[in-house]
């Protein structure tokens, strides 16, 4: 009987994380897309989520995502532990009534 290594086994779970999270390899997608993929991203500060995306989207251009706030399809708003996420409108809508209790 042959054992597997357990390096092996986790060296395999974290390459599937990184996977789900779209951090192997850029997608071919619009912002809007990978946004409600994710349900949002961190931005607490205004840097970090046009980092995020950059590092998913292949081609990622920021005016595409400010234009997203412009047309106010994605906000910033406090979800978990009342920390600032960017996200859809439409899940922001959906989200909110959820969290709502935690956030006081």
């Amino acid at each position: 009987m042959t054992r597997r290594n357990p390096l092996d086994r986790r060296g395999g779970l974290n390459r599937a994380l990184l996977s789900r999270q779209m951090l192997l390899e850029r997608e071919q997608l619009p912002v809007l897309d990978a946004i409600r993929y994710h349900i949002g991203f961190q931005a607490q500060a205004p840097n970090p989520q046009y980092f995020a995306l950059w590092n998913r989207v292949a081609g990622f251009d920021q005016a595409e995502l400010s234009a997203l706030f412009t047309s106010r399809q994605v906000v910033r708003i406090a979800r978990m532990r009342s920390t600032i996420f960017l996200t859809t409108a439409q899940d922001c809508l959906n989200l909110r009534p959820l969290l709502q209790p935690a956030i006081h």
